[in-house]
């Protein structure tokens, strides 16, 4: 972070800094290595400290924000010469705040205080990556955030963290995430389903998944689903509650429905702030594969800003917690249910499906 502050005289309060990351670091290793549950004291001056971070680091985010709205305009204007210069001074300056350290001394506060909060909350919380294998199969792994995260920024212009692995960082940022007493059978035929599900929603183009019910008289079944990240929180969620026996029939088709049906049509937008995607017992997971970004800055704040104040206590933290989930919504929906007859504008998806080896779509 010196050699960015040197090389743009740039002030930043290093006491105030130091002290606040220090706090958190030694509160969130605390309840995580001994499992003692923090004190309402303790948690107040962990969002203190937090709010401390921001309000030192802010201030360079907002300015690197600032750089990136006026270079968008740079891009969109007939540029002078001069304005070419400042063009080329401004990327320079945006790779280098990316690598400067502040963004990730930001998120390192941001993932410390999220800890001390549920550290707080008695829940444990765990990342899991969803990894797509070369063959497009899913393996899932522990993650180490901080060799894992890429610094960016958004189509918005805001500072933003996303997991990427890449063959620098693969055997130094996952750990392969293991089970006892794994059905063999079903496990197989779950990574096949995955697969199979991935591929028909990337070749939709739509955001459709498309399948044959096998049902009497066979029907077809269209999913319309958000996004790619959807696929990959429902087969962590079969692998994390230990559902792979649901998974043992040997027609895909069939397992396909099941998968669709019964985990990725139940994929909610609930907010990560104070639970995971998959609950098992009292782990809360988090679930993220390639690209996906972090929780929102300005919701860790918010919280800290809530827990500042006098009259916070924990039945309040839990009543947030239990907010959040009420305002969960469904993501993915069934969107149609076609007998042989089907539109123009699905038998593109009919025609690539019949085109896959061991997949029969005629009735």
């Amino acid at each position: 972070m010196s050699a960015f502050t040197e090389k743009y005289g740039i002030s930043i309060d290093s006491s105030t800094l130091n002290e606040a990351q220090n706090y958190l670091t030694e509160v969130a290793a605390t309840g995580v290595q001994s499992a003692v549950k923090p004190t309402l004291e303790q948690l107040k001056a962990a969002a203190a400290s937090y709010k401390n971070v921001v309000e030192v680091l802010s201030v360079q985010v907002i300015n690197f924000e600032n750089i990136l709205k006026r270079q968008k305009a740079l891009r969109k204007a007939s540029a002078s010469y001069n304005e070419l210069d400042e063009y080329i001074a401004n990327r320079t300056y945006v790779s280098d705040f990316l690598q400067s350290g502040i963004p990730q001394s930001l998120y390192q506060a941001t993932f410390d205080f999220q800890q001390i909060v549920n550290n707080f909350l008695g829940q444990k919380v765990q990342t899991i990556f969803v990894y797509e294998n070369d063959d497009g199969t899913p393996d899932l792994y522990d993650i180490n955030e901080e060799q894992i995260l890429k610094f960016d920024y958004s189509s918005r212009n805001k500072l933003v963290a996303r997991y990427q692995v890449n063959n620098r960082n693969f055997q130094s940022a996952l750990t392969k995430f293991t089970q006892d007493n794994v059905n063999e059978v079903g496990t197989s035929n779950l990574k096949n389903t995955y697969k199979e599900s991935m591929a028909r929603f990337r070749a939709s183009k739509v955001k459709r998944v498309m399948w044959l019910n096998p049902e009497s008289p066979p029907k077809w079944r269209i999913m319309k689903v958000s996004a790619a990240g959807d696929i990959n929180e429902a087969y962590a969620a079969v692998v994390l509650t230990r559902q792979e026996t649901l998974f043992l029939n040997s027609y895909l088709e069939t397992n396909i429905d099941t998968f669709m049906m019964k985990f990725v049509h139940y994929v909610d937008n609930i907010s990560g702030l104070l639970q995971g995607d998959v609950s098992v017992g009292n782990t809360e997971y988090a679930i993220k594969s390639a690209n996906a970004s972090t929780l929102s800055l300005v919701q860790v704040i918010n919280l800290a800003n809530m827990i500042m104040q006098e009259d916070f206590n924990e039945d309040k933290l839990k009543e947030l917690k239990d907010w959040y989930a009420s305002k969960g919504r469904i993501r993915n929906k069934l969107v149609n249910s076609l007998g042989n007859t089907v539109s123009k504008d699905v038998q593109e998806l009919m025609n690539v499906i019949e085109s896959w080896e061991g997949v029969t779509v005629s009735s």
